[in-house]
């Protein structure tokens, strides 16, 4: 008994010797680390701005970006230079960097100080593709190959021109009519954007004057930028023959263009040409017999390119598909069946994780994940349900298509739409 009190005893002076010693250690160690850390923080500071006489720290904005972490001002008055913090879609690391900028508005340098991503963007040579740009960032393009992390760096550079320009600090740059139609094109068909926002699309050739023409890779519709008289035009066609008009200013004038029958003559009707293909599947999660017939529902613009009304025996349903943007501006196909009161009675998907092998650590069980999806409706489908584990972007991609289909439903429901 003495012994295993003598040997509590020991055991406790012990911990209390090493808790006493890791303390010691870490109130000697913190400091230096800070100290370390600011050192190469303001190693960075000068880095992007050269010759700056010195740093002090601004107090943000009440609206700054939660990716500006600091702002300091050149106390010699050449310019400012903001600390960035983003995250990417893929690991969730952060990629942190340092942006300098004159005092004229324009980037002097960009310095990345951590990127853990797996696929690198020219973390040397891209961010030195926005030097001498002003908040416009005329020209500045996404990396191809690594387009979620160079999205999620052009955002980050973005938030700090939106803090100076805030702060009253720096000018609004301007940008060109070309620059503004080019930012439009990768929002007009938003059922074509992958989840940075980016279009999915492709040029073809088109028989309209002053027309530069694009096909999105996934049949969502067609993106078109017109030069009529000198004015540019954005204009989409979706799967179903809707069309809209934008001007460079996002302004929707597609009422009085005049353009809406030239465009759809010109493109035609996508939904038309895969009905046949569509019906064949969709006969497969539906009673033997049943009658489909496909509807065209109007300005839906979505991920959505194919809508039918199913009647079989009194009953009343409708088919969809879906095809939302995956991983690497692959295209997902998903098909719905829907009740006459909009509840998913199936949800198939024909490839859930597109290029597995990036997904290493994702959990799926397919037929829990179907099963839960069934069921719901446009009330209950929650962004919880659609998660897979480890792939967000095909979990983001689902969610994407689900809500579509929830708005399709609203579109045609009730209201036939059949021809």
């Amino acid at each position: 008994m003495k012994n295993n009190i003598k040997s509590v005893v020991v055991l406790t002076v012990i911990c209390v010797v090493v808790s006493l010693l890791l303390a010691l250690t870490n109130s000697v160690t913190a400091p230096i680390i800070a100290a370390n850390r600011a050192a190469s923080e303001n190693a960075s500071l000068i880095v992007v701005l050269p010759g700056a006489a010195g740093f002090e720290e601004l107090e943000k904005p009440g609206d700054c970006p939660e990716s500006v972490q600091k702002i300091y001002r050149d106390t010699g008055g050449s310019g400012y230079v903001a600390t960035v913090s983003v995250t990417s879609q893929y690991s969730k690391s952060d990629m942190c960097f340092t942006v300098g900028v004159h005092a004229d508005g324009t980037i002097s340098d960009i310095l990345i100080t951590s990127y853990g991503e797996t696929k690198d963007f020219g973390t040397e040579t891209y961010p030195k593709t926005y030097v001498g740009k002003d908040s416009a960032l005329t020209g500045v393009e996404l990396y191809s190959g690594a387009t979620y992390s160079s999205a999620a760096f052009k955002n980050g550079v973005s938030d700090v021109f939106t803090s100076l320009i805030s702060l009253g600090l720096i000018g609004e740059g301007v940008k060109t009519d070309e620059q503004k139609a080019a930012e439009l094109l990768d929002t007009v068909l938003p059922g074509a954007a992958s989840d940075t926002g980016k279009g999915s699309l492709t040029e073809i050739e088109c028989s309209l004057p002053g027309a530069t023409a694009y096909k999105a890779t996934n049949g969502t519709g067609y993106a078109v930028i017109l030069d009529i008289d000198g004015s540019l035009y954005v204009c989409a066609v979706d799967a179903f023959g809707s069309v809209k008009v934008l001007d460079t200013d996002g302004s929707d004038v597609t009422e009085g263009s005049g353009l809406a029958d030239t465009l759809k003559d010109e493109f035609g009707v996508l939904a038309d040409a895969a009905s046949e293909n569509d019906i064949s599947r969709l006969s497969r999660y539906v009673p033997e017999g049943a009658v489909i017939t496909p509807l065209h529902p109007e300005g839906l613009f979505s991920t959505v390119t194919g809508a039918y009304l199913i009647e079989s025996e009194g009953d009343t349903l409708y088919g969809f598909v879906a095809h939302p943007v995956g991983y690497n501006s692959g295209t997902m196909t998903v098909w719905y069946v829907l009740d006459g009161s909009g509840a998913i009675v199936t949800f198939r998907v024909s490839e859930f994780i597109l290029n597995a092998d990036y997904y290493d650590d994702y959990v799926l069980d397919k037929d829990a994940y179907v099963g839960n999806i069934e069921g719901k409706t446009a009330d209950t489908l929650t962004d919880g349900d659609t998660v897979i584990s480890g792939a967000t972007i095909t979990s983001n991609a689902l969610g994407r298509a689900s809500r579509d289909v929830f708005a399709a439903f609203d579109a045609v429901s009730g209201n036939g739409g059949a021809e």
